[in-house]
């Protein structure tokens, strides 16, 4: 028990270290999570100051307290100089000082492994034990993904813990069950950005700071690429990399990728042109870079083919390779030395037939793929877009083109949108009834549980069944539905590899106007009126055949019934609500 003695021994030295040397009067402190007052790193001491739940020890010995007079301030001071006896270092007079409740309680809110392990906010430097140990286990993650043919890897490392995730053909799922420790992200972290870094990387890793990177890994006797990207979340960071090598050195033809007959004669037609261009377009992960390579291996061996690629996927053999490689300076046009345009601009003097630019990302780039497309060369090239009709908007919208220019005969081909779902694994898929009375038991379950987003997706599911029985009407027994267990075929996925939807759009006078009238709602009417096929019939096509199932579909394209394409129905609202305009005078 504390005595009134020691009391008054705390109370005056409280009072004697509660010094500023500028006014000699301190601010109550109102912000203990700002990084300026991190707990000590000692969980019994922590603990202590919970019970107490009045104050905190921070790391450099300051103790913040909401009343000088509270006898366990004492405790926690001879506590302090205990744990400083046994570090190798100067011993620190202990310093007190006054913090409003709000901030104490802010911080004893938190919990033990948030405070007691927090990510540092300086460059994380590995020991050469360390460093062996990162080497280890990355190594063995980047063989595990290569051998499950897995491009994106995910580490999400926190205070608490690491969490490695996969991206695969089912979504983002956890590569390894159990969390690692927290140190294990770092480690990776360090030895990515640190110690291999190359290109684009400051050569250190600081969790609290954006960084990209590529470098190279041995694995099984083949230099494999990877690119690594980290920036900060909530208390840790993110760390996503990407192989850049391909699973397979052939390049896929067009039918090999899903491609329709008709669509191939489309295609193939515009890159035989001596000049116009192409512009695929789709999210990350759609597919583009692939068939721009199936593109290119198609173009006769007498073409002078040039790709400007970020980064070089396949290696393509009719074709000269140049990977984008950013730098901070610019030259005297203001174009950043090493990026698309920068190369872009020297293709002019390469006698090139056919220019292919990997991405399409800002103005400038823009504005020297539509020069070089008109200057009597065939481009070929990608574009962040959601249709192939968006297109033209994007071009003059966000990319500066004008309608004349957006419109040019001379410039602009044909415009291709393109998804890719999930196959549907053929030795172990599910028919119509079947997949029907599984949904059917899912939902029923899903009702029992009361957890709304199981019984919203079991709905959804169903509902699509039936809008395929509505359009099917007799053909339902070519219908096929991935088996969520999977087989050893399909390594339990039921899924069996990609194919392509595509929307291609070639661009008639009609449309020409439509665009330089700045028209877009017209020229899509028109489009219809014609018949254009949109990804959406594409995939009712791969559906019929079996080759996808609709929620498949689904994932990529958007629920394929259109129900609010025109107009939302709010009838199921409205009755549930019970409005009754009469009643309210409206």
């Amino acid at each position: 028990m504390t005595t009134d003695s020691e009391t008054n021994q705390v109370n005056d030295r409280a009072a004697s270290n509660m010094v500023d040397s500028a006014d000699h009067e301190l601010a109550i402190i109102q912000d203990l999570l700002d990084g300026n007052y991190d707990v000590l790193k000692d969980e019994s001491i922590l603990n202590l100051c919970k019970k107490d739940g009045s104050c905190i020890l921070t790391e450099k010995f300051v103790v913040c307290c909401t009343d000088i007079t509270n006898p366990f301030i004492n405790d926690l001071i001879q506590a302090a100089n205990e744990y400083q006896n046994n570090l190798d270092a100067p011993k620190q007079d202990v310093v007190v000082r006054i913090a409003s409740r709000q901030a104490i309680k802010e911080v004893l809110s938190k919990s033990n492994n948030d405070l007691l392990k927090d990510i540092s906010n300086s460059a994380i430097d590995l020991s050469d034990e360390a460093n062996k140990q990162a080497i280890g286990e990355l190594e063995q993650l980047l063989y595990e993904v290569r051998e499950k043919k897995v491009a994106d890897v995910h580490i999400k490392a926190t205070s608490e813990s690491t969490i490695v995730y996969v991206r695969t053909s089912g979504g983002v799922t956890r590569h390894y069950d159990s969390a690692r420790e927290a140190e294990y992200g770092l480690r990776l972290g360090g030895l990515i950005f640190g110690t291999y870094a190359s290109e684009g990387s400051n050569g250190s890793f600081l969790p609290t700071e954006a960084n990209d990177t590529t470098f190279s890994w041995l694995i099984e006797g083949k230099s494999c690429r990877f690119r690594a990207s980290t920036v900060p979340i909530r208390n840790g960071c993110k760390i996503v990399i990407r192989s850049l090598e391909p699973f397979s050195n052939e390049v896929p033809t067009l039918t090999d990728l899903g491609f329709l007959p008709a669509q191939i004669k489309m295609l193939m037609h515009t890159i035989n042109q001596p000049s116009g261009s192409l512009l695929i377009t789709g999210q990350t992960g759609s597919g583009k870079t692939t068939t721009l390579a199936s593109l290119v291996d198609a173009i006769p061996e007498n073409k002078s083919v040039h790709t400007l690629e970020d980064p070089i996927e396949l290696i393509l053999e009719n074709a000269s390779q140049t990977e984008i490689n950013v730098s901070g300076d610019e030259d005297n046009l203001g174009v950043k030395i090493g990026s698309f345009a920068y190369f872009g601009r020297r293709l002019l003097r390469q006698d090139i037939d056919v220019g292919v630019f990997g991405e399409l990302r800002d103005k400038q780039s823009v504005q020297v793929f539509y020069h070089l497309a008109t200057t009597g060369h065939l481009l070929l090239g990608t574009m962040h877009v959601s249709s192939a009709t968006g297109v033209p908007n994007m071009l003059m919208n966000t990319y500066g083109l004008n309608p004349l220019q957006a419109a040019d005969k001379d410039a602009f081909t044909c415009f291709m949108h393109q998804k890719l779902p999930d196959k549907v694994c053929q030795a172990c898929c599910h028919s119509h009834d079947e997949h029907k009375s599984i949904l059917k038991t899912e939902l029923k379950d899903a009702l029992v549980s009361g957890v709304e987003a199981r019984i919203f997706s079991a709905e959804t599911r169903l509902n699509r069944l039936n809008y395929a029985e509505s359009i099917f009407k007799g053909q339902l027994e070519g219908l096929r539905y991935s088996n969520d267990k999977g087989c050893n075929q399909c390594e339990f996925t039921g899924k069996s590899g990609k194919t392509v939807l595509a929307e291609i759009l070639m661009l008639d006078d009609n449309v020409r106007q439509f665009i330089e009238d700045q028209k877009t709602t017209e020229m899509v009417a028109y489009l219809k009126s014609q018949g254009f096929p949109t990804v959406r019939d594409h995939a009712l096509h791969c559906i019929k055949l079996g080759i996808i199932d609709i929620h498949a579909a689904a994932r990529v394209v958007g629920e394929l019934d259109n129900s609010n394409a025109t107009s939302f129905n709010y009838g199921e609202l409205i009755d549930e609500i019970s409005i009754n305009t009469a009643e309210v005078g409206a």
